[in-house]
């Protein structure tokens, strides 16, 4: 988790095939590790600072996310779930304060909550034992253990927690747009053309 992750997620949101098996090695390491975790222990959240605009649709949509949720425009989003991807490894990390600090924050801070079922919030193209919804502890192997990193695969999906379930921040933020958010990276990829080109169309979104 030092400076070789430059190249590589460079290569991940290029769609590169430079370090094509190893991204597939790094994201099968990823999964292992967060299915060996005791997700009883599991951090109440994982924060990520990022700078950049968020889509405007998805926005809307996150501010007036519940359960029962429909949207007018579907064609926007293809799955009944509104979502955020990014083709790269996702860092984050289990301390707001680092979270919040200067080197990482940006205008908008990822608050992102274990999820341990998608029970009748996301597209039946998902079942439980399909995705992984927890990211892999790797402050054990980083140059900067203090940062108490957790790490998702490539491709991840950040989708909103639902409005009624959204938790106190530690800290208020100045400026700053939070979203309240759930992880889900399919085991396996989609199969259908729409899905296949909603993954390679979802907003992208990157430490500046």
């Amino acid at each position: 988790t030092g400076p070789g992750y430059r190249a590589l997620n460079g290569a991940r949101r290029a769609m590169a095939r430079e370090f094509f098996h190893t991204g597939a090695a790094l994201d099968s390491a990823l999964m292992l590790l967060s299915d060996c975790q005791d997700h009883g222990e599991y951090p109440k959240a994982l924060y990520r600072g990022l700078s950049g605009a968020v889509d405007e649709t998805f926005v809307r949509q996150y501010r007036n996310f519940d359960e029962a949720s429909t949207f007018a425009d579907s064609d926007a989003v293809p799955l009944k779930l509104p979502c955020l991807c990014d083709l790269a490894f996702v860092s984050t990390t289990a301390s707001f304060d680092v979270a919040a600090d200067s080197t990482f924050k940006g205008n908008v801070l990822f608050a992102i909550r274990p999820l341990q079922s998608l029970h009748n919030i996301c597209d039946p193209y998902f079942y439980d034992d399909a995705a992984l919804f927890c990211g892999a502890p790797v402050s054990w192997i980083s140059q900067y253990p203090s940062e108490e990193e957790f790490l998702f695969p490539s491709n991840t999906f950040f989708c909103p927690v639902p409005k009624a379930e959204r938790a106190t921040l530690p800290q208020q933020l100045e400026g700053v747009l939070v979203l309240q958010l759930h992880a889900l990276w399919p085991r396996t990829p989609p199969r259908t053309p729409h899905r296949t080109q909603h993954a390679l169309l979802c907003l992208q979104l990157h430490r500046a």
